[in-house]
């Protein structure tokens, strides 16, 4: 770009000035693009269903939120909502969420839970947590590696499983 071009492009405007106009791009940008897709669900309801979907008690609301913002993304708030109500519904354990065309929404929705591992849309995958994963819960005496309650508890035996487990 010759001088005269550049003499005319930043003609009266100092540094301040662009760095400024600079800053408000971005922030205009910034708030037109949302953190966390929005569903109509609500976070209380998920957590339940999600409870009873995975078999556990789960206490990670910030968890909870992040998996229902990416489930939000991939499925429309109806089926979510269909969802909620089967689980909320029937008293049957071994419910058939293939037959009620659920069974994608729960198979995502329960990995995510027990993994911490979200697949995402261009085929790569997004951790969600590492050390809030249900699956260091399920098995009732593992903890995530370098997570101990008393130091040098890794080098005890765990005890063994009750009779008939």
């Amino acid at each position: 770009m010759g001088q005269a071009n550049k003499t005319l492009l930043y003609a009266g405007a100092s540094r301040r000035d662009l760095l400024a106009g600079i800053a408000t791009g971005a922030l205009s940008l910034g708030m037109t693009v949302p953190s966390r897709a929005q569903s109509t669900l609500g976070i209380d309801r998920f957590m339940r269903i999600s409870t009873r979907l995975c078999g556990m008690r789960l206490s990670s609301r910030t968890f909870g939120a992040d998996i229902l913002a990416l489930l939000s993304l991939e499925f429309s708030d109806a089926q979510m909502s269909t969802l909620a109500d089967f689980v909320e519904t029937t008293n049957d354990i071994e419910v058939n969420f293939r037959a009620a065309g659920l069974e994608p929404i729960v198979s995502r929705l329960v990995s995510i839970w027990y993994s911490g591992i979200a697949p995402m849309k261009n085929g790569g995958e997004r951790l969600l947590t590492y050390t809030d994963a249900t699956a260091w819960a399920a098995t009732g005496y593992a903890k995530p590696p370098s997570y101990c309650a008393i130091f040098g508890e890794w080098a005890q035996t765990p005890d063994p499983p009750a009779p008939g487990k």
